[in-house]
């Protein structure tokens, strides 16, 4: 690819300079090809994979259509954040792609580009070094692109290592989605949910990996033989208002990147027809 950006065939690579060589591991089948920088975007559809190949170069300032930029509202953002949008695009033939902004300007998808199969969505983040909050509104097939955005509460967690228990505690968290505490180390990771209610039921103001329990085996307790980090996290997304992520990390930088591997989760999750059943359109 002539440009730095993204490339996406069933699978996705990118790259932060240009030009870039990438690889993609791929099943045979049919596939929309999306290639994108900063300001354009290249759709390819219905490419057929039967076997190993080289494409041609992907030159998206030469072959591509300009993305549209739309102004957006983002409330709640707070001192010290990054505040950005993600536009979501999810193809019929297993096309994905996130475009990002470090702005408070969306770069949508050109509608001259899509057909009725496609979904596009449009999302807020705001980020710290140890916090990320992320918001993806409600929409209508008719205004598949939202413009405004209410970013969830920032949350904010106290972590300890307890007799090799991993804890965290909170004073606050917002009243709806599933909390969550995970701890995560180089090749393993351990996560423990829990619904609004069991906390309202047991008066909860934490949650803990508690290895005192009858059946724990020592050996699940990675986090005393190899460092780790760990986060709290509050996600929903069957809310009246759509999906929201928050999240706080106990390390500099880890929130962040596992925010956006939660983001990258929801997109594959769409891609296999999630997003357009969120967003009333018809799955093949």
């Amino acid at each position: 690819m002539v440009q730095p950006g993204i490339v996406t065939l069933a699978a996705q690579e990118r790259s932060a300079t240009g030009p870039w060589m990438f690889m993609l591991d791929v099943d045979p089948g049919t596939y929309d090809l999306i290639a994108a920088d900063a300001s354009s975007i290249l759709i390819e559809r219905s490419q057929l994979v039967t076997t190993s190949e080289t494409l041609p170069t992907i030159d998206v300032a030469a072959n591509g259509t300009p993305l549209t930029s739309v102004p957006a509202t983002i409330a709640g953002g707070l001192e010290g954040e990054v505040v950005g949008t993600d536009v979501l695009l999810i193809t019929q033939d297993d096309g994905f792609v996130t475009l990002t902004t470090a702005t408070s300007t969306l770069e949508v998808v050109p509608t001259a580009l899509l057909v009725s199969s496609d979904a596009e969505a449009s999302a807020a983040y705001a980020t710290t070094a140890t916090t990320y909050r992320y918001t993806e509104p409600s929409v209508t097939v008719a205004d598949p692109v939202a413009t405004s955005f209410a970013l969830p509460p920032r949350l904010a967690g106290t972590f300890d290592l307890v007799g090799g228990a991993v804890y965290v505690g909170w004073v606050t968290l917002p009243t709806q989605g599933s909390v969550a505490l995970g701890v995560y180390g180089a090749s393993n990771q351990a996560v423990v949910t829990a619904s609004q209610s069991w906390l309202a039921a047991a008066q909860a103001s934490g949650l803990v990996f508690d290895t005192s329990e009858p059946g724990w085996m020592p050996a699940w307790s990675f986090w005393t033989r190899e460092s780790y980090d760990e986060q709290l996290s509050v996600s929903a997304d069957d809310v009246q208002d759509g999906y929201f992520y928050t999240s706080v990390s106990g390390a500099p930088g880890f929130a962040q990147h596992e925010g956006e591997r939660r983001t990258g989760a929801v997109v594959r999750r769409a891609a296999r027809c999630g997003m357009r059943n969120r967003h009333a359109i018809a799955c093949p």
